[in-house]
Order: structure tokens, then sequence, then C-alpha cells
């Protein structure tokens, strides 16, 4: 009777360490975060002025290894971001994106802009033709996206809408005073 016991309980932990579900990144994916390397700065251009946009840290976790890490979730979402640093006359914004894999075929997103956040599945998203700079983008979207929660200072720069391309990231920005900034140029990536 003790075996019985001891190979209960001994299945029992062994089948409690394992994710009941785990859901993987596809290539189609991590397109969203492929347009940058961390270390890269951008340049945008507005008719006056020139932003600086440093990508500070780029994080992916796919885990594929089914035994559970020392966590509390019993599936295994992949998720990643791109955290990028706005230079913007004396002030220092952020923006970036973070995606999630909750389910095999649903992506969930979260970009954000200088105070404006769009969250959405990426088939809420209507990724469509947008000409910015002269050049056209196939999987572009333009986000308004919510103002943020907590009061923001008045002299603080808040976008007030924000053109992302899946494949090629920030493409064109406005702030709420009106000024739009263009992707200029990629500085070359110093390794």
């Amino acid at each position: 009777m003790k075996k019985f016991v001891f190979l209960f309980l001994g299945c029992l932990l062994l089948s409690s360490c394992f994710y009941v579900a785990m859901y993987h990144f596809d290539s189609d994916d991590r397109v969203w975060l492929s347009p940058y390397e961390q270390g890269d700065t951008i340049l945008f251009k507005s008719p006056e002025d020139i932003d600086t946009v440093i990508v500070k840290e780029i994080f992916v976790k796919d885990r594929y290894n089914p035994l559970m890490e020392n966590e509390a979730h019993q599936v295994m979402e992949a998720h990643g971001f791109l955290d990028l640093e706005v230079l913007h006359r004396g002030q220092i914004l952020s923006g970036g994106i973070e995606i999630r894999k909750t389910g095999f075929n649903r992506l969930r997103l979260f970009v954000a802009f200088a105070d404006r956040i769009v969250e959405c599945d990426e088939s809420e998203l209507s990724l469509k033709e947008e000409t910015v700079g002269g050049k056209t983008y196939s999987d572009a979207f333009s986000g308004e996206g919510k103002p943020p929660k907590a009061p923001i200072s008045k002299n603080r720069a808040v976008a007030k809408h924000f053109i992302w391309s899946k494949s090629q990231g920030l493409l064109q920005y406005t702030y709420k005073g009106g000024e739009t900034y263009t992707l200029y140029k990629k500085l070359p990536h110093k390794k």
C-alpha cells in the first residue's frame, strides 16, 4: 500500500511540474521585433527639429522546455519587447512594443509612444498601406491610442498619434502641439 501512495504522490508532483499549454511565436509574430537591434539610433525630423530615438533593450522569451520555471503560471506564453528612448528638446520620452502569444493563433500587442498606448490583438489591428516620407509601407497602422491614466506635466511632450509599421517599426509621430516628426535615417550600428 505504501508503494502505491508514494507512486501516486510522485506522479502528482511530476505532473504539476509541466506546463499545461505552451504558445510559441512563429516567424510572422517575430517580425514585430525585427526592425531594430539593441543600441540602434534612429533620427526623426520635423521641419524645425530632430528627435533622436535609441533602442535601449530588446528581449524575447520563448521557452521550449516543458518543465515549469519557478512561476505561478501553468501556461507558457511567449513574450518579447523592444524598449525605445526618445530624446525630444531636452526631454526623455519612452516608447516601444510588447508582444505576447496568448493562444495558438492569438498575438497580443501593446504599442506605446510618448504617453499614447495601443493595446489589442493583432487580428483587431487593421494593418494597411501608409505613405510616409515618400515611401509606401504595406503593413502599417496609425495609433491614436489611449491617453495616459496618470496626470502629465503641462510642459511634457505627449504624442497625438503615431504610425508604426510591423516590419519597419516607428515611421512617424505627431505631438499634441501639432509638430510631426518623420523617419529621417537610421545611424550605423556600433557593435
